[in-house]
């Protein structure tokens, strides 16, 4: 994502070597119930990095995915971005689910050192 003043980095995951594949995923996302969403992501290989979450915890965030279930993010009503995932296994292919998140209202993205403040910015 971008600042204010434009700085930062590509969404969809930097060089050109990767974009044929992350052109390829992430495309159509729609919305899914708080189970399938925790289903998918739960199929992450680092579920360490996520906050716990109960299906209950969701119900009033939009929760996206792409069709093949590999590639999500969910939106809070304040507009927070969350629980952003990738298990396709295409690299940079979640910055597709940061776009959609942000197409569906997201407006703010926390994440924490060493890696993904760099993608994200």
């Amino acid at each position: 994502m971008k600042d204010a003043l434009g700085h930062g980095s590509n969404p969809r995951g930097g060089t050109a070597a990767h974009a044929t594949g992350v052109d390829q995923v992430g495309k159509n996302f729609h919305t899914a119930t708080p189970a399938e969403f925790l289903a998918a992501r739960g199929q992450s290989a680092h579920p360490e990095m996520f906050t716990p979450h109960q299906p209950g915890d969701f119900a009033r965030h939009t929760l996206l995915m792409d069709p093949t279930g590999k590639i999500g993010s969910a939106v809070s009503p304040e507009g927070d971005i969350q629980s952003v995932f990738n298990n396709s296994g295409v690299k940079g292919a979640g910055g597709a689910a940061i776009e959609a998140a942000k197409a569906a209202g997201g407006k703010t993205l926390d994440c924490f050192d060493p890696v993904l403040p760099g993608i994200y910015k």
